[in-house]
């Protein structure tokens, strides 16, 4: 099974919760655009690295996603409900590195295998663990034909 990486780097705002009052986050990274490619029955994984900068030093300083759950939503129509059988979604809460402000994006094979040949309009949001919810990016999810169907 084959995986492709790479890693998305996305500047989320400094939360209400920070301890520096005189850190400033960028802006909200939900007009972010990230265009994905993934073969139809493959496995996609792609790191995701949350941070925000201090505008006074530039320092930049992970973003801790402790508690915090992602979604990603990915549809043909961009106008189907969430409800439609079409509708992709992926939910999953990071355990590993939520100090460190990485999680990953993975798409399993056992769904891109049921996937239409065809550009997906997808998105994914951060629910932070008091509720908050915030569009980290979207774009264009591209599943292409494989070479061979092997497993």
């Amino acid at each position: 099974m084959a995986t492709s990486t790479m890693s998305l780097p996305v500047f989320v705002p400094r939360s209400s919760s920070s301890s520096s009052s005189s850190a400033s986050g960028t802006p909200c990274a939900c007009s972010k655009t990230y265009n994905l490619t993934v073969e139809q029955g493959a496995t996609l994984s792609s790191q995701i690295t949350l941070s925000i900068t201090d505008k006074t030093t530039g320092v930049k300083s992970p973003v801790d996603v402790t508690g915090a759950n992602f979604q990603f939503t990915a549809k043909l129509d961009i106008n189907q409900p969430d409800s439609d059988p079409g509708t992709i979604k992926v939910d999953w809460q990071e355990t590993s590195t939520p100090t460190q402000g990485i999680t990953w994006l993975k798409i399993p094979a056992t769904i891109t295998f049921d996937m239409e040949l065809a550009g997906y309009s997808y998105q994914v949001r951060m629910v932070s663990s008091s509720g908050v919810v915030t569009p980290l990016f979207k774009g264009t999810l591209t599943v292409t034909q494989p070479v061979s169907a092997r497993h």
